[in-house]
């Protein structure tokens, strides 16, 4: 009798000494989401990725006591649901999500200063940025703060955000001020695990920012998902709706750890799913199939964004063929469908919202050929490597050598058959995002715009109706951008 006693006494100190080991093991232990990038609302596979990612948070806020969702933005543009709203369905997402915190990013500031404070004024958490200002008062912009403090498990956290840069020069916000990274960095106090989200470059990281001021950088990516240390400091880069998520765990005792969830693997949260498909049937008009492709096409962002591609020559044939002009030109970041359409595929006009979801309208210059040579060699200066300012042409043919020096790599230049004349004008159409000197093609700016403002066209509209007039989509033999140089011995 007296050893059933002892061993029943027995068990129960094991199972409070193992339940105190559990409890003491996620003491101070927190885990933290990290998300980016994620504008498309209707991005999904089995499943859409916002429902599928609240199915996931919902899991990990069920055996987890301490967890928190931070946004690493860059998600009010580009996409067709926000340029009815402005952004604001993405709000509405991020706050069925219950997410923690956003940080302001470049495309964040695509509808304006105005449009992201009244955004700020709808999300039921903060919006920070600890680089950008509003040029008429030379202060924080209305609502956004400029760094936040978030407490969870006995853990206090400082995170600040950094806007890239170089947004200034891609998005129209001209009551927008960024400062440069290195003058906004801000010192770590001891008391904080500091964290600092940004969508700088991994060039700017490095050169500008003294990474030992902080604890852990999360940096937003396109799809790409890394984890790495810069001088010590934990470098975590994740974004994208491909389905792959950070999940950052933070212990005081051990520190941190890295994992990488699909989202898609969970259950999707059903009132999410529901928000969606009401967004989603009040846009049903645009599921009217326009053309049909006999060959596969590919917007692939790595495709695109390196190579003369059938979806690109596609807009830039609709864009002069609409506008009656001698030029057409489109930088390939405007194209953001970033998949493959089979042979045989049937175009709706949702589709083509959905690869140029900006919303850019047709604007119609006058260029001298001493200036589209400039923004050729503009271009071609980055060929090697790719990027959103690699140009797709009409009415032109382009050799060049790709090994030969930056800005001074075109061969030959033709415009209608005939080599360019230095001197002549030229009618170009282009969105009014490189007209007005974005991706860096300043030549563009303050040049003589045929076309008024009310003579403009979007130009999704301008590429769903050429598309429907052609129907069958046939891809002409004409290579228009030759390397010669991968012609050489």
């Amino acid at each position: 009798m007296n050893i059933s006693r002892y061993l029943i006494f027995l068990s129960i100190v094991i199972t409070i000494q193992f339940f105190s080991f559990q409890v003491h093991g996620r003491e101070n232990e927190v885990k933290i989401v990290f998300v980016s990038n994620i504008p498309d609302i209707y991005a999904r596979k089995k499943n859409y990725f916002y429902a599928a990612l609240g199915g996931y948070i919902n899991m990990l806020r069920q055996n987890h006591e301490s967890v928190l969702l931070l946004h690493g933005g860059d998600s009010l543009a580009p996409s067709p649901v926000s340029l009815l709203d402005n952004g604001t369905n993405v709000i509405r997402l991020a706050n069925l999500l219950e997410v923690d915190l956003l940080s302001v990013g470049q495309r964040d500031l695509f509808f304006g200063l105005d449009q992201l404070s009244i955004r700020a004024s709808e999300a039921n958490f903060p919006l920070i940025s600890s680089n950008l200002t509003d040029k008429r008062t030379a202060k924080a912009a209305d609502g956004i703060l400029p760094y936040y403090q978030l407490s969870a498990n006995g853990v206090d956290f400082q995170i600040s955000s950094l806007v890239n840069y170089e947004a200034k020069f891609k998005f129209n916000a001209p009551n927008a001020s960024l400062q440069s990274a290195s003058k906004k960095a801000r010192v770590k106090q001891n008391k904080f695990a500091h964290i600092l989200i940004t969508d700088i470059t991994a060039y700017q990281l490095e050169e500008q920012i003294n990474t030992q001021d902080y604890d852990a950088v999360l940096r937003v990516g396109a799809s790409e998902n890394s984890v790495s240390t810069l001088n010590n400091t934990l470098l975590v880069i994740s974004g994208g709706q491909s389905g792959k998520v950070a999940e950052v765990t933070y212990r005081i005792d051990s520190g941190w750890s890295v994992d990488w969830v699909d989202v898609y693997d969970f259950e999707q949260d059903i009132e999410i799913a529901k928000y969606i498909d009401r967004t989603r049937m009040a846009n049903e008009v645009n599921n009217k199939h326009i053309a049909m492709t006999p060959n596969a096409i590919s917007t692939r962002r790595d495709y695109i964004r390196t190579q003369e591609n059938e979806f690109g020559n596609l807009v830039v044939d609709a864009l002069k063929h609409f506008a009656n002009t001698d030029i057409a030109i489109i930088n390939s970041g405007s194209i953001r469908g970033n998949r493959i359409y089979s042979e045989g595929h049937d175009f709706t006009q949702a589709e083509i919202q959905q690869e140029l979801p900006f919303g850019n309208y047709h604007s119609v210059l006058i260029l001298t050929g001493n200036e589209l040579l400039a923004a050729l060699e503009h271009f071609l200066s980055i060929v090697e490597r790719g990027g959103g300012r690699f140009l797709n042409v009409s009415g032109m043919q382009v050799s060049f050598n790709s090994q030969q020096a930056p800005c001074k790599r075109i061969i030959e230049v033709l415009v209608d058959g005939q080599p360019i004349n230095k001197h002549a004008e030229y009618k170009v159409v282009m969105s009014e995002f490189l007209a007005s000197g974005g991706n860096g093609y300043s030549m563009f700016q303050g040049k003589f715009e045929l076309n008024n403002k009310f003579e403009r066209r979007r130009i999704w509209h301008i590429v769903a109706e050429y598309m429907e007039q052609v129907y069958v989509l046939k891809q002409d033999n004409i290579k228009r951008l030759r390397d010669l140089s991968e012609h050489d011995g």
